[in-house]
C-alpha cells in the first residue's frame, strides 16, 4: 500500500505560487516611496485587456507573493520590469 501525504490547502497553494514564480516570474526591482529602499524578487508580469465604460485598453499587472516584499506595497511605489518603470496601484482581490 502507498503511503498518503496530506498538507493543508494553504501550504499547497504556497508551493504552487512559488513554482509559478520560478517558471514564469520575471526579475522585479521594487522601490518603496516612503524611504526609497529597494527590494528585488520575482513576479508574474502581464498586460491584461480591460474594458471600462465601453473603453478598452491594456493595463500592466504584476502578481507577487506578499511574503516576498520587505514591506507592504502602497500607492506611489514604483517598480522596474525589463528596464521599464511602472507606478504601483494597489488592488485587493476579493475572493
Amino acid at each position: 500500500m502507498c503511503p498518503l501525504f496530506f498538507m493543508s490547502f494553504l501550504k499547497a497553494q504556497d508551493i504552487l505560487n512559488k513554482t509559478v514564480n520560478k517558471v514564469f516570474g520575471l526579475d522585479v526591482l521594487y522601490i518603496h516611496s516612503s524611504d526609497s529602499s529597494e527590494s528585488e524578487f520575482q513576479g508574474v508580469f502581464g498586460n491584461a485587456y480591460v474594458e471600462v465604460n465601453g473603453v478598452a485598453s491594456y493595463h500592466p499587472f504584476l502578481r507577487v507573493r506578499l511574503d516576498d516584499l520587505s514591506i507592504a506595497p502602497i500607492e506611489g511605489d514604483t517598480l522596474q520590469v525589463n528596464n521599464t518603470e511602472y507606478e504601483v496601484i494597489v488592488q485587493d482581490r476579493k475572493r
